[in-house]
């Protein structure tokens, strides 16, 4: 996992056709809360909308925004909507990385490094 600010990608993630809403498939969560948790979050407001409806923030809104929010935006043509969650290409690749909201970082931090063959 990197953490970039409050930002945190996931290692390459496979978007497998079997997923559903309702059955983890992406580091232990669905895509249902996946896609609920950055909905939520701020700081994923201003990509989603871009990736969604290509709209893009007015000057205003992105001076008032997040680091993270104004990270994202910069960095917009990295980013892909999949199933209603938001992926970063994976640099130097066409693999997808998970980009972790902040409600759910502690929970992925905790399920992918708190385990006994960690090595922790």
């Amino acid at each position: 996992m990197i953490n970039t600010m409050s930002v945190c990608f996931t290692g390459s993630v496979s978007l497998a056709q079997e997923s559903t809403n309702d059955v983890p498939c992406c580091w232990g969560f669905t895509f249902k809360q996946l896609c609920e948790a950055q909905r939520d979050d701020n700081n994923f407001q201003i990509i989603i909308s871009f990736l969604k409806n290509k709209t893009e923030p007015t000057e205003g809104a992105l001076f008032r925004s997040s680091p993270e929010a104004k990270y994202f935006w910069i960095n917009k043509e990295m980013f892909k909507l999949a199933d209603g969650v938001v992926f970063r290409y994976k640099p130097d690749s066409n693999d997808l990385q998970f980009v972790v909201p902040v409600s759910l970082q502690q929970q992925a931090i905790e399920w992918h490094h708190d385990v006994p063959f960690s090595g922790l």
